[in-house]
């Protein structure tokens, strides 16, 4: 995948809208640490596929969001390439 399609931000909720909707005609993965960026990211678009990087600062801190569930958890980012490659 081009760099051009890979999104490394500071205010994640701030540009999550225009990244969604730069998307709109694909299929999106969104991957984060945090679990608040991935619910709204879902929020935005129902379809999005998020994908919850459980390690680092936030995984012990992370709080359950009501109704929400990623749809994939797992420890590293190298898991998310075969995540993708099998969707």
């Amino acid at each position: 995948m081009p760099e051009k399609h890979i999104h490394i931000i500071i205010d994640k909720h701030k540009s999550l809208p225009a990244i969604l909707a730069k998307y709109k005609s694909f299929r999106l993965y969104i991957i984060d640490d945090a679990l608040d960026v991935l619910h709204a990211a879902w929020k935005l678009r129902k379809d999005v596929v998020t994908i919850w990087v459980k390690r680092g600062r936030f995984a012990n801190n992370q709080v359950p969001i009501p109704g929400f569930n990623p749809n994939k958890v797992i420890s590293n980012l190298e898991e998310a390439i075969s995540v993708i490659e099998k969707a």
